[in-house]
């Protein structure tokens, strides 16, 4: 089986992803670190490409990386802002697949900063002197996550908004992922 966990930036996705791993162990990969590597980031700066062009660009590369994994591994749970549900009807006819997406329909930056994940870049900003750089982070993350949270609705995949509980709601991603 491999799992896929989508949605915008800084809404858990990791979070679930370990959550899910101490469940099940199996290797994981984050796919934000491997789309920061690539070529793409060349062609489209990071902060101005949408979520959506972002995710179609990757593509291509996710299509190669199941490719791998499936050889290697009988399960694996991959997470990243650049899954789409626009492509898990495709995946899902050459694999055996869970997927989940994430969101936060509102959210501030105090909020993102409390949830930070394994690594709380916006904070290592705010404490570094970037301030200017996270200003507009929540901002970002509603929009980015109203986009995952209607592409997840008109492909009829599950989509988990986690403004209201952020505990309860991640804990039903990872239970959707369990059943």
């Amino acid at each position: 089986m491999i799992y896929l966990i989508g949605g915008a930036p800084r809404v858990g996705k990791s979070l679930v992803a370990s959550q899910l791993v101490a469940a099940k162990p199996m290797p994981s990969f984050s796919l934000d670190f491997l789309y920061n590597l690539s070529q793409i980031t060349s062609i489209e700066a990071f902060s101005g490409a949408s979520i959506l062009e972002k995710g179609r660009l990757f593509y291509p590369t996710l299509k190669e990386l199941l490719v791998d994994v499936s050889r290697r591994s009988e399960n694996c749970i991959i997470d990243g802002e650049v899954i789409l549900p626009e492509f898990i009807s495709e995946l899902s006819e050459r694999y055996d697949i869970k997927c989940c997406f994430l969101g936060l329909s509102e959210t501030s930056l105090e909020k993102i900063l409390e949830h930070g994940g394994y690594f709380n870049w916006p904070k290592w900003k705010m404490e570094n002197g970037f301030e200017d750089e996270v200003e507009d982070l929540a901002e970002q993350t509603v929009g980015r996550s109203l986009i995952i949270q209607e592409q997840a609705k008109k492909y009829g995949l599950p989509y988990y908004d986690l403004a209201a509980d952020y505990n309860h709601t991640s804990k039903a991603a990872l239970q959707s992922l369990l059943s």
